[in-house]
């Protein structure tokens, strides 16, 4: 992908309205924007568009813009676009996502393998019904499958999650009750767990 200075300039604003938690409206008029600009500002925003636009085109502008308003607050501007402490912790906190993905990816990994040795188990396959509505419709224990599991440790919770995004599993509020944790941070155990698996399910 090529990047432009108002492409860079759009992530910087926007970035910044994230960290003020305030709306942001692009503006219709760039040559007015770049006017209000130092010359020195408008070298660094078209000389980091260049940057991402080649040596950088592995990471991510909004997350960089993100990390440098998490590093500096409102001190971070164009002229510390380069600063080398931004990616030093961008770096660092792509690792450990891509280490707390590769956790996950093996927990639901994990749970998959424990709810089809369940199945076959426990049921006989019908063709007229897809594998895990099958799954999430039985019960275990007077428990609904899916819930009991999650409750035994048998499958974790973002692979609960994952069949609730699915609707899999539509909860009713007693179910709910028994599952604060997952209900409390589902969307972003949800958002997670459909990265993790992809389309392969």
């Amino acid at each position: 992908m090529t990047f432009d200075a108002e492409m860079v300039y759009i992530a910087y604003q926007q970035a910044k309205a994230r960290y003020s938690n305030r709306p942001y409206r692009i503006p219709k008029d760039f040559d007015k924007v770049w006017s209000k600009i130092s010359e020195k500002g408008l070298y660094n925003i078209r000389f980091i568009a260049v940057a991402f636009s080649t040596r950088w085109q592995h990471i991510d502008l909004d997350k960089y813009m993100d990390t440098g308003f998490k590093l500096f607050g409102n001190g971070f501007t164009y002229v510390k676009f380069y600063d080398r402490r931004i990616l030093t912790m961008y770096i660092d906190e792509d690792k450990q996502i891509k280490r707390k993905t590769g956790n996950i990816k093996t927990e639901m990994t994990n749970s998959f393998d424990f709810i089809d040795t369940w199945m076959k188990e426990n049921k006989e396959y019908r063709d007229d019904v897809t594998f895990f509505s099958q799954y999430c419709r039985m019960k275990d224990g007077g428990i609904r499958a899916p819930i009991k599991h999650y409750i035994n440790n048998d499958i974790d919770k973002h692979t609960l999650a994952w069949l609730i995004s699915k609707r899999y599993l539509v909860l009713q509020d007693n179910e709910r009750a028994l599952i604060p944790l997952v209900i409390q941070n589902y969307w972003t155990l949800s958002e997670l767990a459909i990265k993790c698996v992809g389309e392969d399910k």
